[in-house]
């Protein structure tokens, strides 16, 4: 895993030992948790064969960018708003946890008890992520996707098939998410903007 970047505030390291712990101790769930390319569309199954999917880990958890470290995953305490990514402070508009199932997939739940969902249901690349009122509509269904070689996830809308990401791949306070393909997740290069580290509270 890359180092940090300096400047990532003292709560960003703070729990660094205990994210790449949790990342680690993921990883071994894969053995319970690896599916066919059957369950998934033919132009998606390449795809499926070099990435292991994997159930969400119990528990709370930030989701921060892999790309800019520091930056989570929020609510920003709206209803029914845009998903933005803010400093990891750890406040409950960062808390996640796993709610109900389809199938492989699972609702993302915020702190503020709405549902990680997609503008309108679109499966349009560039759609912006928002919160909503957890229901069955399958755009408020994700699958964390795990790659072996870095072991840092990534999330997969169930409709669409699209992955989540900070839209400009940049580090900015209030940077809006959106989804887009999934690009490889090379590390060392932009790709890294579409993974996600899993950090306890």
């Amino acid at each position: 895993m890359r180092s940090r970047k300096e400047g990532v505030g003292a709560v960003g390291r703070a729990f660094a030992g205990r994210r790449l712990g949790l990342v680690l101790a993921t990883a071994g769930l894969l053995a319970l948790s690896l599916t066919s390319a059957a369950a998934a569309s033919p132009a998606n199954a390449a795809r499926v064969h070099q990435v292991p999917r994997i159930g969400l880990p119990g528990g709370t958890w930030s989701l921060e960018n892999w790309r800019h470290p520091g930056l989570c995953l929020s609510s920003g305490g709206v209803r029914g708003g845009t998903v933005k990514v803010y400093t990891c402070t750890g406040s409950s508009n960062q808390h996640w946890h796993g709610g109900s199932s389809h199938g492989i997939y699972q609702q993302l739940i915020n702190g503020d008890g709405q549902c990680l969902g997609i503008s309108g249901g679109s499966s349009s690349a560039g759609a912006h992520a928002v919160m909503g009122n957890c229901g069955s509509s399958d755009t408020y269904y994700w699958l964390m996707e795990l790659p072996q070689i870095y072991n840092i996830p990534h999330f997969q809308n169930q409709h669409s098939q699209l992955v989540i990401q900070i839209a400009c791949n940049c580090g900015t306070n209030g940077a809006v998410v959106d989804q887009e393909p999934y690009n490889g997740g090379n590390p060392g290069t932009s790709d890294e903007n579409q993974g996600w580290f899993l950090r306890t509270f």
